[in-house]
Parts: structure tokens; sequence; C-alpha cells
């Protein structure tokens, strides 16, 4: 796929989780504040053909046909409604490890270098708010 084949597609400028796959196994699974700026970016030649490949490699695409297995089996839905009804203790432990991650810290720098990043972060708190609740 091109960038030119992208336009078929209606992608929104809005905050969303994505999906690569390749016949039946899953190349990549992301999220973005804008799903046409972040799925454009894939679909650079130099990007896909000299770093895809370091990136997505056998075993990373093994472990996510396992994921994906887990999600099509039901065993991922099972898994959150037992978190959910159970008061969410391993959900909040990973939600605030991935606020205290460096990366976090480092993204709070770049954006704040980034003035037009500022709507689509308030979308994102957004999202994150209602999962939350």
């Amino acid at each position: 796929m091109t960038q030119k084949d992208l336009k078929k597609f209606a992608l929104p400028d809005a905050p969303g989780v994505y999906l690569f796959k390749k016949g039946k196994g899953i190349l990549y699974i992301g999220k973005a504040t804008s799903l046409k700026d972040r799925v454009k970016s894939y679909f650079s030649i130099d990007l896909l053909a000299t770093r895809g490949p370091r990136i997505v490699d056998a075993a990373t695409k093994e472990r996510m046909r396992q994921i994906l297995k887990e999600i099509q089996t039901g065993k991922f839905t099972r898994e959150w409604v037992k978190e959910y009804a159970t008061g969410r203790k391993n959900y909040h432990r990973l939600l605030k490890a991935g606020e205290n991650h460096p990366i976090e810290k480092v993204g709070t720098k770049l954006r704040a270098l980034m003035p037009w990043m500022k709507k689509k972060n308030k979308s994102i708190k957004g999202v994150q708010a209602a999962f939350q609740a």
C-alpha cells in the first residue's frame, strides 16, 4: 500500500486504535492522537524498507498472533470482565506504571514545544478519562 492508496480510506483526524494485518496475521497494533496522520506515517518508503523488518520480526508477529487469538476466543474479554468486577486493581497499577514511565516525561516536554498538539492531547485525555471512570 502507498500513501496514494490511503486516500481511498476515510481515516479520521481523531484519536483511535489501529491494527495492521497481513493475511490472518497481525503486523502491528497501536494508538494515535490522529489516526490519519499515524497511519499515513507508516507508508513512507524509507520507513517500510529500512526500519519495518527490524521492528516487527518473527517473534513479534508470533506474540501478536497469540494476542489476536485471545481476543478472538473471548479470553481477553473474560479477563477484562473479571478485572472490572474485582475493582480493576491490575488495570490501575498498569495505568500508573505507564504514567510514570520515563517516555511520558519526554513526551510531556516534547508536547510543550508543539502548541498545535494541545487540541489533540485534550481529545486523548478525554478518551483516557472515559476508560478510567
